[in-house]
């Protein structure tokens, strides 16, 4: 299965639209977001997911009861860390990379996901794979990003987001 990967998309609408239609073009079973989705406006673009969507509420995620709301048709919102099951891998969402290492050095998990810092990371230690998707909406670096995952393979790959030109 493939997990479709994105964090820190600050409101911007396109991004999370490309976002949303790439992992429909890479048959995503799975979505998960690493926090700070700002608004719940953003959340309607999620709707044309074709699969669940698992979440985790990020530090400017202001107004958790909309999130929370806004949550209700499309899979499940927490607080992180949030612990779950995808592919038969045990995975563990976050948003900021706070005891990120001990997680990784335990071992515990095949599949570590995390956002805050803006800045896209893949990297396998030991059975972990740890991804940092990078920002979604660009207003940090300028380098709107998101990425996937296969459960089955284990390859990940991070991706630009370009909006389509109008």
């Amino acid at each position: 299965m493939k997990i479709g990967i994105f964090s820190d998309t600050h409101d911007h609408l396109d991004h999370i639209q490309v976002a949303v239609e790439r992992f429909t073009t890479l048959d995503c079973g799975l979505v998960c977001h690493g926090g700070d989705f700002v608004s719940p406006f953003t959340l309607k673009h999620l709707r044309n997911l074709k699969c669940k969507v698992v979440a985790v509420l990020g530090d400017n995620d202001g107004n958790a009861l909309g999130l929370n709301a806004g949550f209700m048709i499309l899979g499940r919102i927490s607080n992180p860390p949030h612990a779950f099951t995808a592919g038969g891998l045990k995975c563990l969402l976050m948003h900021r990379p706070d005891g990120l290492e001990s997680f990784v050095k335990s071992q515990d998990y095949d599949l570590v996901i995390y956002g805050h810092t803006h800045m896209a990371e893949v990297r396998v230690q030991g059975k972990t794979t740890v991804i940092n998707p990078g920002e979604g909406s660009g207003w940090t670096s300028g380098r709107a990003s998101a990425a996937w995952f296969d459960t089955e393979t284990r390859e990940a790959e991070v991706f630009a987001l370009s909006p389509p030109k109008r």
